[in-house]
């Protein structure tokens, strides 16, 4: 497990909005962070903008970018680029059809990650009535840089939420880290990609947004974000429960069925009622100088919790290495399925 200190910010400066002047329909933006940190909520806050389509994640651009750069193009493997798009599980929830996407993908030329992205996001975005594109793919905190170079001008916002709470909600969604000491490293890995990935960006691209204060001041948050985005804020985007079940596959559901309903505002720190001192402790040694940094206070433990947990966490520390090593793989093998995908 990397410890870089380096990977740290100096500060975490979160309130104060860049002054923008872009050109708004044809940059799109997107929101990044660790999982369980409210990126869906946002998204669907956004997409009740009339202006704004954002569909559900996406997953594939980081791959096409990566397949473009190692085979010097997508001309020679067009054929591959569509069956792998067609069969992508992540795709099918943007509603469009096989035939659709052959034809289209057919058509362009050259057969480039930026004019896929255009004519796919395009056209989800055509069917929804709006006229920009965002993106929601929380992983895509590892690759803003690569991104910020497909579509230059680009806009990051960076969901951050306590990792205690984070974590807990996580474990408790039933996919990703199976341990609490699995989901300490995956929150405060997922941080240090983010924060890592803002240094490639220009200090106009980039703004962090805290879930805690979007729960809590919904609408002064969203005005602060749609001045980062050069949009105006409009009171129907408080209303986003209305679309919930248009806009979250049905798949998805049983992780986000709360967003059918009004913001529950209890999801806020609910670490100091259900964490253990050891399951704080734990994560104050994984994860204490992420969360100091991010501006979360570290809670006071008793020292007696750490007598179970010192000959412990350097086990558990190699455990979780394994896992995510595994983890990373069955990732990659679940998002390329045609051969001669190399990573």
């Amino acid at each position: 497990m990397e410890r870089d200190p380096n990977s740290l910010p100096a500060s975490r400066g979160s309130t104060r909005v860049p002054v923008q002047e872009i050109n708004r329909d044809n940059v799109p933006f997107f929101i990044v962070g660790a999982a369980r940190s409210g990126t869906t909520l946002l998204r669907l806050m956004l997409a009740a903008h009339p202006r704004l389509a954002i569909p559900p994640e996406s997953h594939f651009l980081v791959e096409l970018i990566k397949a473009e750069r190692q085979s010097g193009g997508l001309e020679s493997v067009r054929e591959q680029v569509i069956q792998w798009l067609i069969a992508h599980r992540r795709l099918a929830d943007f509603g469009l059809e096989p035939g659709f996407i052959r034809g289209t993908l057919e058509a362009l030329q050259p057969l480039t990650t930026r004019a896929i992205a255009d004519a796919l996001f395009g056209e989800y975005t055509r069917r929804q009535g709006k006229v920009r594109w965002g993106d929601k793919t929380p992983r895509y905190r590892a690759y803003m840089k690569e991104l910020d170079a497909l579509y230059p001008g680009a806009r990051f916002i960076h969901l951050l939420r306590d990792g205690r709470d984070a974590a807990l909600s996580l474990l408790r969604a039933g996919f990703g880290p199976q341990t609490w000491t699995q989901a300490a490293y995956a929150w405060r890995n997922s941080v240090r990609a983010a924060w890592r990935g803002r240094k490639a960006l220009s200090p106009q691209a980039y703004l962090e947004v805290r879930y805690e204060d979007l729960l809590r001041h919904p609408e002064s948050v969203l005005r602060s974000v749609c001045q980062f985005l050069g949009e105006e804020y409009l009171p129907d985007m408080l209303e986003f429960s209305r679309s919930a079940d248009l806009q979250v596959p049905s798949w998805e559901e049983r992780w986000h069925s709360k967003l059918k309903e009004s913001l529950d505002r209890s999801n806020v720190g609910k670490w100091q009622r259900e964490l253990t001192a050891e399951q704080l402790l734990l994560f104050q040694q994984v994860a204490g100088r992420e969360l100091t940094a991010a501006g979360y206070p570290l809670a006071h433990v008793q020292a007696e919790a750490g007598m179970h947990l010192r000959n412990g966490l350097r086990r558990a520390s190699f455990v979780t290495s394994k896992w995510m090593a595994r983890g990373r793989i069955w990732m990659r093998c679940r998002l390329r399925r045609e051969p001669g995908w190399q990573e």
